[in-house]
């Protein structure tokens, strides 16, 4: 029995983007993520996931073995805004220890299907699962997958500590955890600061906070390196391994 390394997946505008966001400096569109987060599955021979949608990438890090479970799995997932098509027939799976890049130019649906698979927009038809369910269906979502779609997307007058250990009591989460990720995204030292005071790269840190509060074994981030600073860029890098 071993530890199920984690899924990633983010959104990007553009080449450029994406390897900028990477947790690896290989010449490969999409780079590695290694063995993080949650699980007890017995590890199983590599494969390499397929996708049927354009402007989508994947990467096999080079393990000897991981899990091959879909921890994510899209079927037919359609969405309009009245005339408007926004995501069409998309169908792919996410499994663990695998890296996903949304690849695309502005409108071209990567936040919508990251708001599709958290349940903050109800797909015009097809499904979205998060380890074999929907995500409003999770008691404990935040144990499943972290994410963080608009770091802006927070109570300005609360301060860093008060903001995260709010998410963390709406899913049974001490405390203690919610010092542990401050530590770990270094805002220790302004945990008792006002998030509406933070710059664009610590409230992006603080969003990723957020995002870790549950130890997921999923992570969803849109645009993970916004606003971050050349350090704050290795450091993401460097979490993500």
């Amino acid at each position: 029995m071993g530890e199920a390394p984690t899924a990633a997946a983010w959104a990007v505008d553009g080449v450029d983007g994406l390897r900028s966001a990477l947790p690896s400096t290989q010449s490969s569109i999409v780079g590695v993520v290694g063995p993080h987060g949650r699980g007890d599955d017995a590890r199983r021979p590599a494969r390499t996931p397929s996708f049927a949608t354009a402007g989508q990438f994947s990467y096999q890090p080079h393990m000897s073995a991981v899990f091959t479970d879909a921890m994510i799995k899209l079927q037919g997932l359609t969405k309009r805004y009245g005339d408007t098509l926004a995501v069409d027939d998309l169908t792919f799976e996410i499994t663990p220890g695998c890296v996903t890049g949304f690849l695309g130019p502005n409108g071209a649906g990567k936040t919508t299907t990251m708001r599709m698979i958290l349940g903050l927009d109800a797909p015009t038809k097809g499904t979205a699962l998060v380890n074999g369910k929907p995500y409003g269906e999770h008691k404990f979502p935040l144990h499943e997958v972290g994410a963080l779609l608009d770091a802006k997307a927070l109570h300005g007058g609360r301060r860093a500590f008060d903001h995260l250990l709010c998410l963390a009591q709406s899913n049974g989460i001490g405390r203690k955890r919610v010092t542990t990720v401050l530590e770990q995204v270094g805002l220790a030292d302004v945990a008792k600061k006002r998030a509406g005071t933070f710059s664009l790269g610590m409230g992006q840190r603080l969003g990723i906070a957020g995002a870790l509060l549950g130890d997921p074994a999923v992570l969803m981030f849109d645009e993970p390196v916004n606003g971050l600073d050349p350090e704050g860029i290795v450091w993401i890098r460097t979490l993500l391994r």
